[in-house]
């Protein structure tokens, strides 16, 4: 009973992310992520050893003077992706190439440069994934549905993170978020397991539904810089009781504390974040100056 409520929730999310996409005047382009370093440096017993597929289990196509992976056909589950297949460099995970595959676990060579979009989706056994260092766009829905995904580290040239890119990820307990990232996606993390979040200031909005309906997460901190929350980014997330908002932010949009009846607000006195707070009878904590 427990799965199938929350397999309804996430329907019921999806579909509310789309049609409040549909519903803007002016909707954004689809944003191509970056990604750097997903997962812990310890070895998981239960992805065993890593193993270089032969080139021929993968399908390319050339892109960008490379290759990109249009899909993936081999049978090892713990992978290493070549950085050069018939002497080219890969530099792109095509849109799909393992969605819904079996794989464990997933090293990337230091050549890839975007992970396109739905490239791992609902991969639910995919527990770890070690991304190159020059990473710079991830896809929408690149990790959506990754169900039993444990770890996520980002690398510093990380610079856009697609809708609903980590989407539903209840195993995914901790993300860092580097300085070098600017895009947020909508609903990029929501109904994910995360515990607690840091966004750079670097992120000028938090996008809307971001962290919409994360049952475990408890506490947020926006770092100066951030301009802008929009709609519903926190909407339903019950267990959080801290969010530490910048002297910088100018507007919170609609039922973005929404269903969040602990939450605590902190936040430099005299702040728009301590008159949102007043306005909306959230309570406030004035922290500095």
């Amino acid at each position: 009973m427990l799965k199938k409520k929350l397999l309804s929730l996430w329907l019921v999310f999806c579909m509310l992310f789309v049609l409040t996409a549909c519903a803007e005047n002016n909707p954004q382009e689809t944003i191509m992520p970056s990604v750097s370093t997903l997962f812990s440096d310890s070895e998981d017993p239960q992805i065993g050893d890593y193993v270089v597929p032969a080139e021929t289990d993968f399908e390319v196509q050339e892109a960008d003077g490379g290759f990109k992976i249009v899909k993936y056909i081999g049978i090892a589950h713990s992978i290493e992706i070549p950085a050069k297949i018939q002497g080219k460099d890969v530099v792109c995970i095509g849109d799909g190439a393992f969605s819904k595959s079996g794989v464990v676990g997933v090293k990337l060579p230091d050549t890839v440069l975007t992970i396109e979009r739905s490239a791992f989706s609902h991969c639910t056994v995919l527990r770890q994934v070690v991304l190159g260092a020059n990473v710079k766009t991830l896809g929408d829905q690149a990790f959506e549905g990754c169900t039993a995904l444990y770890s996520l580290n980002l690398n510093d040239k990380l610079q856009s993170i697609g809708n609903l890119a980590f989407g539903g990820c209840g195993g995914l307990k901790d993300a860092r978020l580097p300085s070098s990232l600017q895009t947020l996606g909508g609903g990029v993390f929501g109904l994910s397991g995360l515990e607690r979040i840091t966004i750079s200031g670097s992120v000028a909005s938090v996008s809307k539904q971001a962290f919409a309906a994360c049952p475990n997460l408890k506490e947020v901190t926006i770092e100066e810089g951030a301009k802008i929350i929009e709609d519903q980014a926190f909407q339903h997330c019950e267990a959080l009781n801290k969010v530490q908002l910048p002297k910088s932010l100018e507007k919170i949009g609609e039922a973005v504390f929404e269903g969040c009846d602990n939450v605590v607000l902190h936040g430099a006195s005299g702040s728009f974040a301590q008159a949102y707070a007043s306005e909306k009878d959230l309570a406030f904590e004035a922290v500095y100056h």
